[in-house]
């Protein structure tokens, strides 16, 4: 009895030490229990001492090199169930013949069930534990600085992260909330500097961009094009083309495909190369001193909050009432509506606009301004003509009134020019900008104070109001771009762990509103120009005079360059026209590098090309480029 008592007792103690706490101490408690009950019956059956320990012995030495063989497998190669059921079946085939040969054909029966009796628990435990073992928990222990060993025999669930910084005593250098583009541009520049990382998402992995936003739509975009620019073909003397919409629920799989692969082969996949980031999933909120992550709390010694934004609500009277569209839900329709409400005139809400259109849909665009508010005005006018000739109705300087659902679609109350008026569609989609993602932080607990507009406050550095805290793309409520996001999320990390060196620049930072044909911009407007006090001049060229556009047959658009009338400095660059996003990043380049307009006027640009449109403009600014022959500037 004394033996078998004693045999349990070690075996609570292996379990403690090397399976569980991975599993909840009920089970090992009640394996250890079963086993002092087996061993207290193998005496009273006549067992010696000798057959007993040979078969416990045995068991040990077998049943713990592959328990952590399958803790390797499920951890690092995925491959738990397959080695499982390999590793259950070899006490019952493999191993019988073998112990049958070794001890002789009396022996073999008491050792076998010795051999099981303490073989089986370890192993059983072994796999429950590990199937309560999130694998997010393994890679942060491996994070911290725990080998593969340490992780094994001290990695300790459920109690969770404190478990592990109480056992490995390492402190993770930065903790990034958010899992999106700028998440992992912070975690991965951490990384490169030698840092040790926990990057804690909630949702989908990923965030906005690949999986609800630039990706989806533009794939969507895109395929609409394809049907435009086919029944646009007789643009060209003896050519006639048509395409329509034979499966919508086709094109939609093949969106979510290509949002599917890029998920897994952007973030996911990219996740596990880098050993020192370690992966959490759920919601973080801010406390005093730590940040507490699905009940269990970690430290930190820098954050980088990178939570991004959602679709915000229009504050119309009966909203709330209502089933409308956001643009995440917009890109999930089986089904296309027979006429659609745009709600807004932004860049979200022209671009999803013109692609129902497209599509086939009646579509009705109501703002309260003009169509991008932000654009240069001659712009805002020409997209808005484009879209008018493709069918889409606009009504600008608008005010909401009420909405309410009436029979099968939506009916909204404006007043436009100076009447009453009801618009009616099938389905609404609100599109008037999008929310920084901040409730629930608890950022009131460690200081970090909001913008009027509900963004983070950031300084240049991206620091918040606490100087242990950095914030970074779309969550601080500016410059809302996918790339923004990444850079000024990489300057956060660098930031956060070496110091404040390097200051968030957005000069050059290039704006594309992924329409037909394409608006681009880049560097101030007029209107911000004249506001910083700047003594401008601008130059507009139509794409008539354009030979690109020209032998296209598509001169729809123009280009206007702002400019500091003293210097010559070129200060801004502004597009609408085909594939204008691939052009403006010429633009960019020479606010970049201070270029001046004459400088960029005198540069060689290959011809018959849409870039070549800015040479054009900035010779306008002193030339009629009418007036001139081919590549004769």
């Amino acid at each position: 009895m004394t033996l078998a008592l004693t045999i349990a007792a070690w075996e609570v103690g292996v379990r403690l030490l090397a399976v569980p706490e991975y599993v909840l101490p009920a089970p090992s408690v009640i394996g250890a229990v079963m086993a002092a009950r087996w061993e207290v019956l193998m005496f009273h059956a006549g067992w010696t001492l000798s057959e007993i320990l040979l078969g416990f012995f045995l068991g040990v030495a077998v049943a713990i090199p592959l328990a952590i063989a399958i803790v390797y497998s499920k951890l690092v190669e995925k491959t738990i169930y397959t080695f499982l059921v390999a590793f259950q079946a070899v006490p019952k085939v493999a191993l019988a013949p073998l112990l049958v040969a070794w001890f002789g054909f009396s022996q073999t029966p008491k050792v076998i069930v010795a051999f099981l009796i303490c073989f089986f628990p370890i192993v059983v435990s072994t796999e429950v534990g590990l199937r309560s073992m999130p694998v997010e928990m393994y890679h942060l222990a491996r994070s911290l600085g725990a080998s593969e060993w340490e992780t094994f025999w001290k990695f300790r669930l459920p109690h969770g992260l404190p478990s592990i910084f109480g056992g490995f005593k390492i402190a993770i250098s930065l903790a990034v909330i958010g899992a999106g583009s700028a998440g992992f541009s912070a975690a991965i520049t951490a990384t490169e500097l030698g840092a040790k990382v926990a990057l804690i998402g909630h949702g989908t992995i990923g965030g906005t961009c690949v999986n609800v936003g630039c990706v989806p739509s533009k794939n969507l975009i895109r395929a609409m094009e394809s049907l435009h620019h086919a029944k646009a073909a007789g643009r060209f003397s003896g050519i006639r083309g048509d395409a329509e919409i034979t499966d919508w629920r086709a094109v939609i799989a093949q969106k979510d495909e290509i949002v599917t692969g890029l998920r897994q082969g952007k973030y996911i996949d990219v996740l596990a190369s880098y050993n020192n980031i370690a992966y959490i999933e759920g919601p973080a909120h801010l406390g005093a001193d730590v940040i507490a992550v699905n009940g269990e709390k970690l430290k930190a010694g820098k954050v980088v909050i990178t939570t991004g934004a959602s679709p915000a609500i229009p504050s119309i009277p009966g909203i709330e009432d209502i089933s409308f569209l956001t643009s995440t839900t917009a890109l999930e329709l089986d089904q296309l509506p027979k006429s659609l409400l745009v709600i807004g005139g932004g860049y979200i809400g022209v671009e999803l606009a013109q692609m129902f259109a497209r599509a086939g849909v009646k579509v009705t665009i109501v703002c309260r301004s003009r169509l991008l508010p932000a654009a240069e005005p001659e712009i805002s006018g020409a997209l808005a003509d484009f879209l008018s000739d493709e069918g889409v109705a606009i009504l600008r300087g608008v005010s909401y009134q009420s909405i309410r659902r009436m029979g099968t679609g939506v009916a909204l109350a404006i007043g436009f020019d100076g009447k009453d008026e009801v618009v009616e569609a099938e389905q609404v989609l609100a599109s008037v900008g999008r929310n920084p993602n901040t409730d629930g932080l608890g950022l009131g607990n460690r200081g970090v104070e909001l913008r009027p507009d509900g963004g983070i406050q950031i300084d240049e550095y991206l620091r918040t109001t606490n100087p242990d805290i950095y914030a970074a793309g779309d969550v601080t409520g500016r410059h809302m771009y996918v790339y923004m996001a990444a850079y000024g999320a990489k300057l956060a990390a660098r930031n956060a762990l070496n110091g404040d060196a390097h200051g968030y620049d957005a000069t050059a930072m290039p704006a594309v509103t992924f329409t037909d044909p394409q608006v681009a911009s880049v560097g101030l407007t007029e209107q911000e120009a004249r506001e910083q006090g700047k003594d401008v001049k601008t130059s507009v060229l139509g794409l008539e005079h354009v030979p690109r556009a020209l032998a296209a047959r598509d001169t729809r658009g123009l280009i206007k360059l702002v400019a500091d009338k003293t210097t010559d400095r070129l200060l801004g660059a502004h597009m609408i026209a085909p594939e204008a996003g691939d052009s403006i990043q010429t633009a960019a380049i020479a606010i970049k590098f201070e270029m001046t307009a004459t400088d960029l006027g005198n540069m060689i640009f290959p011809y018959l090309t849409m870039v070549e449109g800015l040479k054009l403009a900035a010779q306008t600014f002193d030339k009629d480029v009418s007036k001139l022959s081919c590549c004769a500037g």
